[in-house]
């Protein structure tokens, strides 16, 4: 009953529409920053936060692997330190 940024989508009959479509490329992009937002920068998971885990990085001078190992650990393995189940 009420206004929809996209009133002609069932994401529950077809959640994969988020990214087939051609029409509202955009919607795959605000589910990412969903995501982003939802899952990676709340991670607090094994003595490991994202935020503690940032601004360590960036005081360092944004070198080396650790974080953005971490950080990819957690967007396509659901952890920190893989291997661990999603």
């Amino acid at each position: 009953g009420r206004p929809a940024k996209y009133p002609k989508i069932d994401f529950c009959k077809d959640p994969e529409v988020i990214c087939a479509s051609s029409e509202n490329k955009e919607l795959k992009w605000i589910a990412g920053e969903f995501y982003w937002m939802e899952s990676v920068q709340t991670y607090n998971e094994g003595g490991w936060s994202y935020i503690a885990e940032l601004r360590k990085f960036v005081k360092g001078g944004m070198t080396g692997t650790s974080f953005i190992n971490g950080v990819s650990g957690i967007v396509n393995r659901g952890c920190h330190n893989p291997p661990c189940g999603t």
